[in-house]
């Protein structure tokens, strides 16, 4: 069993929250009495990051929030440096791409402390951040960090979509969902789309599906070009974007999206990752496939899917990801099908951004060519990948994620530690 420990926050970081969503975790990992190193053996001492720039300590004084090295006592610390603990950066909450200023920072904090990097493990949803990182350090350092990666969100997902109950408030207490959510009569529009927080990618989704005059014709939300927190995204940048994609018939679309305001299609109040466990089951059951903007829209720097895709495979609903290369590779890994070849995926293997962009927005437009002229036949030939989805949310992805995930991250750090 692996020992920890944890500084720098109330909790033990989202690693440990989802180790400890049941027994099974708690049969891996064990947190030390009163919080203090344990008496024999090693251990790990978890640093929950929660965002990047909480490990850069002038950001974290112009914040006036404590940054994480004082949080460290001495004795801590020689354990790390002697090679009885390891220290943990948690960032399992977010998957960000390389950041030097940040990994800077943790590289000052222990050369000051004269601990090797190999004593430090950086633990987030990235998977491409490790080779991003060595390309960036290894002529410089002589011993560098250890990298694992973990999915805080995918690891919740699937904790309640295998919870009769919460799965059954979910699906509106249907009797047979996985037949409602592929049943043509029920459609009254192609798509649907939600868009949280504005990011380009999300922005030119719903402008495309204005230019085409389909907009009207899917379900989608979009808050325009404000965030929550009321920073608004360049407008003059999205032009330039727009030119450099080369996708620039999209520019009166998008001054036309930007023009209506806000588009909602739920009561839900609430923003960010508030919206997790949020779902309207009927935008499901009204529409034939899903348009997932994934929150990073990358040429490969990030290696990660979030809840937003795992929740459509889960609920069964056909989808196409405007996510980074590789999206469907995760899914497949967790025991998903994807939908090919009612939905082709070639685009999610194109590294451009502005590519796969164009790839994915053919793709659309020729599934809802297809739906206009058949759209039972189209229904029914996503219909046994839905159902095969829908099932293994039932249980399925929970069991893959703690043998592939939860068992093994924590068999990686008992190795480590053992030296």
């Amino acid at each position: 069993m692996l020992n920890l420990i944890f500084r720098n926050h109330q909790d033990a970081g989202p690693f440990v929250g989802a180790i400890f969503f049941d027994d099974d975790g708690r049969a891996l990992v064990r947190l030390a009495p009163d919080n203090r190193p344990p008496a024999d053996g090693g251990y790990v001492c978890a640093v929950p990051v929660q965002d990047n720039w909480r490990l850069v300590p002038d950001a974290c004084l112009k914040n006036n929030v404590p940054h994480f090295a004082s949080s460290i006592e001495p004795a801590v610390i020689q354990d790390v440096r002697s090679g009885r603990a390891l220290l943990l950066f948690d960032l399992s909450n977010e998957g960000p791409e390389l950041h030097r200023s940040c990994f800077d920072a943790i590289h000052d904090f222990l050369d000051r402390n004269d601990i090797p990097g190999r004593q430090a493990v950086w633990l987030s949803q990235n998977r491409a951040i490790e080779s991003a990182y060595r390309a960036a350090y290894a002529a410089d350092r002589s011993s560098l960090l250890r990298f694992e990666y973990y999915d805080y969100y995918i690891k919740l997902m699937a904790n309640w979509f295998a919870n009769p109950s919460w799965r059954a408030d979910a699906t509106d207490h249907m009797a047979d969902y996985a037949s409602a959510v592929n049943d043509p009569m029920r459609k009254t529009h192609f798509a649907l789309c939600l868009n949280a927080t504005p990011r380009l990618h999300r922005v030119c989704a719903v402008a495309a599906l204005q230019h085409y005059q389909i907009l009207d014709r899917c379900l989608v939300s979009f808050s325009g070009l404000s965030y929550a927190k009321g920073i608004p995204l360049d407008a003059a940048w999205i032009q330039t974007l727009l030119q450099q994609w080369q996708i620039p018939f999209l520019d009166k679309a998008v001054a036309e999206i930007v023009a209506m305001g806000p588009i909602r299609i739920d009561e839900f109040a609430d923003t960010g990752n508030q919206l997790v466990d949020k779902i309207d089951i009927s935008t499901y059951l009204r529409t034939c496939f899903s348009i997932v903007t994934e929150t990073d829209f990358s040429d490969g720097a990030i290696d990660r899917i979030t809840e937003k895709t795992i929740k459509a495979f889960c609920l069964g609903h056909p989808a196409f990801i405007v996510g980074n290369p590789g999206a469907l590779r995760i899914l497949t890994d967790l025991g998903f099908q994807d939908f090919a070849p009612a939905l082709p995926s070639g685009y999610d293997s194109i590294k451009s951004p502005p590519m796969r962009f164009v790839a994915v927005l053919a793709e659309i437009l020729a599934q809802i060519s297809a739906i206009q002229r058949n759209p039972a036949g189209w229904a029914g030939r996503a219909a046994e990948v839905s159902r095969y989805n829908f099932n293994h949310s039932a249980g399925g992805l929970l069991r893959a994620y703690k043998d592939g995930h939860d068992k093994r991250v924590v068999a990686t750090l008992e190795k480590w530690l053992a030296g």
